[in-house]
């Protein structure tokens, strides 16, 4: 888990900036979604109480390496880009499933440890925003876990607990890496931790400083609720190129924010006058990628 990165550092196409997750699969019936107290089609970040309990009411699963940037990092490498990947693991077997998943899929990744005093509360409630996770001060850290329930017509419906890749913090951002792509990708599920939401003002940056662009997905609808405001500024100077997934990732709710009260730069603007490329993307539910030993849909 320590590899150095190459010797003679060569252009990378992406980095992406996210949470290393390993994703836990079962399909489920709409009652055993209700049944969980998850909102269907959404993700929710949840404490390891929770995520235990949902673990336990799950039907047969399939436990494969995943995250959302990390597999959009994947599907990079499978279209025959080259890419790289910046998130923070524990050294637990979980830890070393996911590195050799992303490494195996051609993703350069030279990944950050949490170490004991590293403990951190995870964002957990009821609607995923911020909160404890229970975890006791300095406890040791797990690699992260997505529960993923599988509806009939595909629909993913998430509760994860975020473990190690709570922690992830600016001095966890390797420079050099960062430097070499042509594109940043970040995660927008990780500006809910403020010490992570650091780390990724620092990836904008140093991709900035060496002519590289920068592109956030919105990840979810309730994250958008969440940090609006936050995320029109970053549209103004930062970012360069918005990911939005259709009518599931709530642009309209940036559209149709109160913009008196917003950053000067983007009063009176709508999401398509700012200086930034909007991409919507629709999911495409018969064609599939594999990433690692997982599937997933393809966008």
């Amino acid at each position: 888990m320590t590899d150095s990165l190459p010797a003679d550092p060569y252009p990378l196409d992406v980095v992406g900036v996210g949470s290393p997750l390993v994703d836990v699969l079962a399909t489920a019936t709409e009652d055993e979604i209700a049944a969980t107290g998850l909102v269907r089609g959404s993700m929710a970040l949840v404490d390891l109480d929770q995520a235990e309990g949902i673990y336990a009411a799950m039907g047969p699963t399939i436990e494969v390496s995943g995250g959302s940037a990390a597999n959009t990092m994947a599907g990079v490498a499978a279209l025959g880009g080259v890419a790289g990947f910046v998130g923070k693991i524990a050294d637990d077997p979980l830890g070393q499933v996911f590195v050799h998943d992303i490494r195996s899929s051609g993703v350069l990744y030279d990944p950050a440890v949490a170490a004991a005093e590293d403990g951190t509360a995870s964002p957990a409630d009821g609607d995923g925003a911020a909160g404890d996770d229970g975890a006791a001060e300095g406890a040791p850290l797990g690699t992260g876990r997505c529960l993923v329930l599988v509806s009939g017509d595909a629909e993913r419906t998430m509760a994860t607990h975020l473990g190690a890749a709570t922690t992830i913090t600016p001095a966890d951002v390797p420079a050099d890496l960062v430097a070499r792509a042509q594109v940043v990708y970040l995660e927008g599920y990780l500006w809910d931790l403020p010490p992570a939401k650091e780390a990724m003002r620092r990836a904008m940056a140093v991709a900035h400083d060496h002519d590289g662009s920068v592109a956030l997905s919105l990840s979810d609808p309730f994250c958008v609720e969440r940090h609006q405001r936050e995320f029109l500024d970053l549209l103004v100077d930062d970012v360069d190129v918005l990911l939005n997934g259709c009518d599931r990732h709530g642009l309209g709710s940036l559209e149709e924010s109160g913009v008196d009260d917003l950053h000067p730069g983007v009063a009176q603007q709508s999401c398509d006058d700012l200086d930034a490329a909007v991409v919507t993307v629709e999911a495409d539910l018969g064609d599939q990628y594999t990433y690692g030993h997982s599937v997933g849909t393809s966008t």
